[in-house]
């Protein structure tokens, strides 16, 4: 199984309009986000900068799926956007269930976090 196929036998592709909210901060985590066409930004509410938003593409979520705390962060779309949703219920599963497919993933999640990362940091003001 290829990293696409992984991908697609747990995730959903999902469509968003422009300034769609797709979670808010300190809502509990139900997924982890990946921004494939358009663009969304994340805005922080509990720094002093309360206005700073960094938009772009990527992978949004990540952390708090994992380890199952609160969005630290709202994501919403700058544009018109398609995304790639992984349930948080299929990626705990797949973890728990399938070591090989696991570890797969988590080097796809791992490695397109990073891309997104730095992608965003290097648009940041």
């Amino acid at each position: 199984v290829d990293d696409a196929e992984m991908l697609a036998k747990i995730s959903t592709q999902v469509e968003f309009p422009p300034n769609h909210l797709i979670f808010r901060a300190n809502e509990e985590p139900a997924a982890v986000w990946m921004v494939l066409h358009g663009r969304a930004c994340i805005s922080f509410p509990d720094r002093e900068d309360v206005g700073t938003k960094i938009c772009g593409r990527g992978i949004f979520g990540l952390t708090e799926t994992i380890a199952g705390i609160p969005y630290q962060e709202s994501l919403f779309t700058d544009s018109y956007c398609t995304c790639t949703r992984v349930d948080r219920e299929s990626l705990i599963e797949l973890l728990e269930n399938e070591h090989d497919a696991s570890w797969t993933l988590l080097r796809v999640l791992s490695r397109n976090y990073l891309k997104s990362v730095r992608n965003l940091a290097s648009k940041r003001p």
